[in-house]
């Protein structure tokens, strides 16, 4: 449920592995309708110990506008 998504969120931390501008692959370009976007690599863990790989793709647009720091304090799904 969303109130899960959330409590996730509250209770765990993200460690971000990397976070770039790239060329997006063909069939990521069409769903994001843009050739280029940032990707975000990062392992979601509860009390240090890793339950989770997330890989997120962002529009150019938005991904131009965060930082890594950004995601230290920001859930993100």
């Amino acid at each position: 449920t969303l109130d899960d998504i959330v409590q996730l969120g509250e209770h765990s931390s993200l460690e971000l592995i990397s976070y770039t501008r790239q060329r997006l692959p063909a069939n990521d370009a069409v769903l994001l309708r843009e050739s280029v976007g940032f990707r975000l690599r990062a392992i979601r863990c509860i009390r240090g110990r890793p339950v989770a790989f997330t890989s997120i793709l962002l529009p150019s647009r938005i991904g131009r506008e965060l930082r890594r720091d950004d995601f230290k304090s920001t859930t993100i799904y």
